[in-house]
């Protein structure tokens, strides 16, 4: 019995743990997620800016530069009128995604084209653009090198964080798996510590009863011998009678 009040009081205690366990690695899983994109993304942007900003103080395209972004999973193309001038090709996704959606077909980009030429005005837009299952962030800017303008398209490889969420997801199921384990061991030892007392009580009780049902059991004898002995007429004379029934009532005295 208490074996198997143990064993339901551990699957309870290590069901309520996994589910604790469960939520809190799925919020901070989310939490750590968050916190990583938030940062990429804000060091992306940064980077765009930094060459956008050099691009139009230098006029001029330093392919050696440019190339330097490429360890920064950030890929450049020049364009003019829809045209591919350079590439970085930093990863091979970048080709795809341009022609999935280039800075030409954004609703804003021709606005923003004859605003810089007509008026001068510098824009860089941020935008998004979703391409094999991954949302890929996208800006462009356009800049005048040399008399010419170009629109300058930059996609960061998102797929990087695709990798990472995976790498985390998996890195979090292990532990949480291995402390659901570890705590599910740990909480069958502690039941079985705190149910101690509950199995000496419960020890003590069967003793109490087994010596109770010994105690009564020869009284007990005694009286159904001596009351079968008064039922068949063992012995018919007055003073017999009056033993038995003495002792049936001694017995039952006690």
């Amino acid at each position: 019995m208490i074996e198997q009040l143990r064993k339901k009081l551990t699957v309870f205690l290590s069901s309520v743990i996994t589910m604790i366990l469960a939520t809190m690695s799925i919020l901070l899983f989310y939490a750590v997620v968050q916190e990583y994109s938030n940062s990429t993304y804000a060091s992306y942007s940064q980077d765009t800016n930094l060459l956008y900003s050099y691009l139009n103080q230098t006029n001029i395209i330093d392919m050696n530069i440019l190339n330097e972004y490429n360890t920064k999973n950030l890929n450049i193309d020049i364009l003019r009128n829809d045209k591919k001038v350079l590439s970085t090709e930093a990863f091979k996704e970048s080709k795809a995604i341009l022609q999935s959606a280039s800075p030409y077909m954004q609703s804003e980009y021709w606005d923003d084209y004859y605003s810089t030429i007509n008026k001068g005005d510098s824009h860089r837009r941020f935008y998004t653009v979703r391409y094999d299952h991954t949302d890929y962030w996208n800006s462009y800017s356009i800049i005048n090198i040399g008399g010419t303008y170009y629109t300058i398209h930059t996609v960061y490889n998102n797929a990087l964080i695709s990798a990472y969420k995976i790498k985390m997801s998996i890195l979090f199921l292990i532990v949480t798996v291995i402390a659901i384990i570890l705590l599910s061991i740990v909480s069958y030892f502690f039941m079985k510590k705190i149910l101690i007392p509950v199995n000496e009580a419960y020890q003590k009780q069967d003793l109490f009863i087994a010596v109770a049902s010994h105690e009564l059991k020869t009284p007990i004898a005694l009286i159904q011998g001596y009351a079968e002995g008064l039922v068949e007429n063992v012995n018919t004379d007055e003073e017999s009678k009056k033993y038995y029934a003495e002792v049936i009532l001694d017995e039952s005295n006690k």
